[in-house]
């Protein structure tokens, strides 16, 4: 519940504020990559968590990349 001056001023006290579902963090399973990026695939995640996430790149870095990867 929230305490803060303004609540009590504007509110007449302590009210119940909707804090919505708590979030859980993104990973390669519920979540996408931006509008203007690629998926080219997954890594492991920059937190350390054992997850992966989504590699997300632009359109010419996606190309680039898979040409590079290709070769290999």
């Amino acid at each position: 519940m929230l305490q803060s001056p303004l609540l009590k001023k504007y509110c007449g006290g302590a009210a119940k504020v909707s804090q919505g579902p708590a979030f859980e963090g993104a990973n390669s399973k519920n979540s996408t990559c931006w509008d203007d990026k690629v998926k080219v695939g997954t890594k492991p995640s920059p937190s350390g968590t054992g997850e992966t996430v989504n590699n997300c790149m632009s359109p010419e870095a996606a190309k680039k990349f898979r040409a590079k990867k290709n070769k290999k």
